[in-house]
């Protein structure tokens, strides 16, 4: 339930900000499992505590549309092979005529598109665009357009606000809502499994773990490097690589190149990469952008002391030296000194992982939910938004 962890006079705010019969159709169109669709399913399971009904609209072979139906969730499947196929367009616009949404939810950038065109001449449908990205919009004019048609843009940190607001977005259409997670189960999560078994990992070193989509933004490449100084001084860590993606393939074969191979494990996408993650001594992010980084809050949470890239919004979950370790992008020197620093001293290790689990608190998935009821309810005119508030604030969104 979202009232866990989050006052009932929030929840009864929002509830009056978005009334009883508000609907939203959310729009997802990606087929893998990353943060963005994990915040996608839990604003969807969530909203409901605030009388918010919800639909979901994502591809038929999706693992979100798979965790949907497990969930039984309303839900509805569509193509959306790109932000111009017309065949979904117009099954969004008969969808949204046929039920009466008062919201539209793009959660990705096609999903934007879609839903821009859909709602052409529908201009009493608001359309809310939820921005996971740190990097600018393009600007042809198909884009203008889009952008244009969009009512409210959510930003899930403050540097997608600030690149919003330098490709012109006025502030007022921007609202700030960090990403999420359930704190209390990664925390204290009973459904772990034991990842150094089920990995095959033998010995006494420590492991070091990622949990990203192997994709050029997310760095990999730099972490390998660091991994070959990294056992130079301590032959026995394993560095474990969870993800999939266009890079995997290229990630290997510098494995073996650089001799690590054997020191290195490549597990594919995995659905239950959280409760893997616990059982990890450090948790690795190279990343060159970023969005905001809930892998890193999940990993915190859990007791694990993190290693991250000073870049997008990592630097506004993590503070150097404090909640945990930045590094330069890019700098596989100065990660490697990071995981050696923390390797030799587990005094460190312990006081990083206590301060990042007491952060990551501040980032539950119920403030998520009750600033995006209280912003639905904003945009149907049904109530004002609530203060402006950092994450551990009275209010956790910022308009």
């Amino acid at each position: 339930s979202a009232e866990a962890g989050y006052g009932k006079g929030h929840i009864l705010m929002a509830k009056r900000a978005a009334g009883n019969t508000l609907s939203v159709l959310h729009v997802n169109d990606n087929v893998s499992w990353r943060g963005g669709e994990r915040q996608t399913f839990l604003l969807v399971r969530g909203l409901g505590d605030y009388g918010i009904e919800s639909c979901l609209a994502c591809r038929p072979r999706s693992a979100l549309a798979r965790r949907a139906r497990e969930a039984g969730l309303d839900m509805i499947t569509a193509g959306m092979r790109g932000e111009w196929d017309l065949f979904s367009i117009l099954r969004i616009r008969a969808l949204v005529r046929a039920r009466g949404f008062a919201i539209v939810h793009a959660h990705t950038a096609h999903a934007h598109g879609l839903c821009a065109w859909a709602l052409a001449g529908l201009p009493d449908v608001k359309l809310a665009v939820t921005r996971r990205v740190d990097r600018r919009r393009g600007r042809g004019i198909f884009s203008s357009m889009k952008y244009r048609r969009c009512d409210r843009f959510i930003a899930i940190s403050e540097t997608i606000r600030a690149n919003l607001l330098a490709d012109g977005i006025p502030n007022a259409a921007i609202t700030r809502i960090y990403s999420g997670i359930d704190v209390a189960s990664a925390a204290g999560r009973r459904d772990r499994i034991d990842a150094r078994a089920e990995l095959g990992l033998t010995g006494t070193g420590l492991v070091a773990g990622t949990v990203a989509a192997m994709t050029p933004e997310k760095d990999h490449p730099t972490l390998l490097r660091a991994a070959r100084i990294v056992l130079g001084a301590h032959p026995g860590t394993r560095f474990v690589l969870i993800g999939d993606g266009p890079c995997r393939g290229a990630l290997e074969r510098q494995a073996r190149a650089l001799g690590i191979a054997q020191q290195v494990v490549f597990t594919g996408e995995r659905a239950d990469a959280e409760r893997m993650l616990p059982d990890f001594d450090l948790f690795v992010l190279p990343s060159k952008s970023e969005g905001l980084g809930s892998s890193v809050l999940d990993a915190m949470a859990g007791g694990v002391p993190v290693v991250v890239s000073r870049t997008g919004g990592l630097v506004e979950i993590v503070s150097d030296g404090e909640s945990g370790m930045l590094f330069t992008p890019g700098d596989s020197g100065a990660l490697a000194s990071c995981l050696c620093s923390l390797l030799d001293d587990p005094g460190q290790r312990e006081r990083l992982a206590k301060a990042g689990r007491a952060r990551a608190g501040e980032f539950d998935i119920s403030k998520s939910i009750a600033s995006t009821a209280l912003l639905y309810g904003e945009m149907c005119g049904r109530g004002a938004s609530i203060d402006n508030a950092r994450p551990g604030d009275a209010a956790p969104c910022e308009s």
